[in-house]
């Protein structure tokens, strides 16, 4: 495939042949499972042009990955596959059909923690962990709208089944019951199973019911020589006796070092080592959103560019404060609406970290002295945009937040900023009139429910910040994991944590680093005796 031709081997022609209802197919990382998946979806198609093929996964990024491929793997068939998250597709059905289960005819209203947390959002609103067992309660007891989903679909295919929950699952048993159903999985990627004994049980729930089950293997698409992929199996195992880290500390694809002082720094160095190496993008693991955070705050202090994965929804709710700012313009919402919109940014991207947004709620006039000064010239300065172009408000809101000094993530107001403004082309040029703010608004709110269920899209940043967790759906051309002086292990999670680190590992195309602290936790520590014998991280 490095012409970009899927040309499927033996064992994924067997995928692309079966016939049977249920299928399991089971690969590593980079065994071409997603291009597998979109060539069969392109055969389910062309073999029943009358119906379309539904992709669901629970991974916002695995779904943008998709879309970015979707045309040129499928042609004109693309235009028959619906690719979404589990919650996107519930607000699908909400929306279009919810008035028959009571929640009325205007689009639902997602409830998301950081309302929730702030003790914000209406009555009406339906929590966003709520979303699928609503969707699965409507389709279970609307036999006509059940009929309608059940000829709609030839085929319903699934992405890393091994992690999806009990209503997840649900779902797909009840939208595949006359489908093909096609689940892929890797076991060694389970990697949530603390979020409920349900995922360890999944697979083998599922292979009680007979399917047929087709192995792809550990063959790597993204790294043709393997020796990522078989790197990752020997780290996650501990097999230090295993040849393969001679051959990638040799190679230079495998580094380990042990900065005497500050992880940060090491990873810092790290970073432009790779950079400067050509690596386009370069990802770095954490154990904790406050690591994340406190990295990225170094990361900006030395004036590299980054992004946060998972706060994509950030800057959705951005839009939805900056389109409420519009209102407040026009004079249709009230100031304390517009605080509490901020408040929702604020604290979706700082993740809680402190009592600002809250402040901001509940006591505005507490806020500190500068902060404080700058929100009450925000709101003198508002009305003037009254009938002037939605476009003079959009660019104007652009750098807004720099200059009110509450924190958060100035790329992610741009990145809502952005998208709001190239959502919004067809109303640039009406005037923020009381019509004109509330088209804006409409817009942003559609936008901030697809950042929540599935992602907004936009130019990725070279270095990648995640917690460890959040590796799935992702890949990078280097990899740097960093082992903080304040990580802890415990043992009922070994099992999990292997697998985390498997999967963190394949995540990489070409080269993976190792940072470590001085004593690192057991999991790591077999790995110290390969750093350089300086073990300062030179």
């Amino acid at each position: 495939m490095s012409d970009g031709v899927y040309r499927p081997t033996p064992i994924q022609q067997e995928v692309l042949d079966a016939t049977e209802q249920r299928v399991l197919v089971v690969g590593g990382p980079g065994a071409g499972k997603t291009a597998t998946a979109l060539a069969k979806a392109r055969i389910v198609i062309e073999s029943n042009r009358a119906k379309r093929v539904l992709f669901l996964t629970f991974s916002r990024a695995a779904v943008s990955e998709l879309v970015s491929r979707l045309r040129g793997a499928l042609g004109d068939a693309a235009g028959s596959v619906d690719i979404q998250t589990y919650h996107g597709f519930a607000v699908s059905v909400l929306d279009s059909f919810g008035r028959y289960a009571g929640f009325g005819t205007e689009p639902v209203e997602i409830l998301t923690r950081a309302e929730e947390a702030l003790g914000l959002g209406s009555a009406a609103g339906v929590r966003y962990d709520d979303l699928v067992p609503r969707t699965i309660e409507l389709l279970s007891h609307s036999d006509w709208l059940r009929e309608r989903f059940l000829d709609r679909y030839a085929a319903v295919i699934c992405d890393e089944y091994q992690d999806t929950a009990d209503d997840q699952s649900q779902l797909l048993e009840l939208l595949a019951s006359r489908a093909q159903l096609i689940c892929f999985a890797d076991p060694r990627q389970l990697i949530y199973e603390w979020l409920g004994p349900d995922r360890k049980l999944r697979l083998a729930q599922f292979r009680q019911t007979q399917p047929r089950e087709i192995k792809l293997g550990d063959s790597s698409h993204r790294d043709p020589t393997t020796l990522v992929p078989r790197l990752a199996v020997a780290m996650a195992r501990q097999a230090m006796e295993d040849p393969v880290f001679g051959e990638a500390i040799a190679s230079g694809r495998l580094r380990v070092t042990h900065p005497s002082t500050d992880v940060y720094m090491g990873a810092i160095d790290e970073i432009k080592r790779f950079r400067r190496a050509g690596a386009e993008s370069v990802g770095v693991f954490l154990m904790k959103r406050q690591m994340v955070d406190e990295f990225a705050e170094r990361l900006t202090a030395v004036g590299i560019r980054h992004e946060i994965a998972g706060l994509q929804d950030s800057a959705g709710e951005a839009e939805l404060a900056i389109a409420t700012l519009a209102r407040f313009a026009a004079g249709r919402a009230e100031w304390r609406t517009a605080l509490e919109r901020i408040a929702v940014f604020l604290y979706d991207s700082r993740r809680g970290r402190d009592n600002l947004p809250q402040l901001l709620v509940d006591d505005p006039e507490a806020l500190p002295a500068r902060p404080l000064q700058r929100l009450a010239a925000l709101r003198e300065a508002m009305p003037a945009f009254k009938d002037r172009s939605v476009e003079e408000f959009l660019v104007a809101a652009r750098p807004a937040w720099s200059g009110l000094l509450l924190g958060g993530s100035l790329t992610l107001w741009e990145m809502g900023a952005d998208d709001l403004r190239g959502q919004s082309l067809g109303i640039r040029g009406h005037a923020l009139s009381v019509g004109g703010a509330d088209e804006l608004y409409e817009i942003a709110v559609a936008r901030r429910t697809g950042a929540v269920t599935q992602m907004i899209t936009g130019q990725l940043a070279p270095v990648r910040l995640m917690t460890r967790p959040q590796a799935k759906g992702r890949e990078m051309d280097a990899v740097v994991i960093v082992n903080h002086p304040d990580d802890f292990e415990r043992d009922e999670s070994l099992n999990n944590d292997r697998r985390v680190l498997f999967v963190m590992v394949t995540r990489a195309r070409q080269s993976v680093s190792l940072v470590l602290r001085p004593d690192p936790p057991s999991l790591l520590a077999p790995f110290a005796r390969l750093a350089p014998a300086s073990l300062d991280g030179s």
